[in-house]
């Protein structure tokens, strides 16, 4: 089945009022005269996409890198915590030891 008797089958049961409207839209479009900056931006856009899509990869390894550098920050401020609590414990066994061994003199 060509082209044609697919687009006719398939716009039979659209109001043919509508079907004149998408083809003036369609020749409008034809028509239409784009200024030479922006038919040039059309021209190198797949280039442009490329270049973002590689500026973006490079941002999601750079975010992935942070990410990973935080996580590590996150577990050193946990285990120096467990110290500083550790050390805090000592310490006032320590003091108590020492007010017991300067009362007992």
């Amino acid at each position: 089945m060509s082209f044609v008797h697919v687009l006719i089958s398939t716009l039979s049961g659209i109001n043919s009022s509508v079907i004149i409207g998408w083809f003036r839209l369609l020749q409008l479009c034809k028509n239409m005269k784009l200024p030479a900056t922006k038919l040039g931006n059309l021209r190198n856009l797949a280039k442009d996409l490329q270049e973002e899509q590689h500026r973006m990869e490079k941002y999601e390894d750079t975010l992935e890198s942070l990410n990973h550098e935080i996580e590590e920050v996150v577990r050193t401020t946990e285990k120096i915590e467990e110290s500083t609590v550790s050390l805090k414990s000592k310490i006032e066994t320590l003091k108590q030891q020492a007010q017991e061994t300067s009362s007992s003199l």
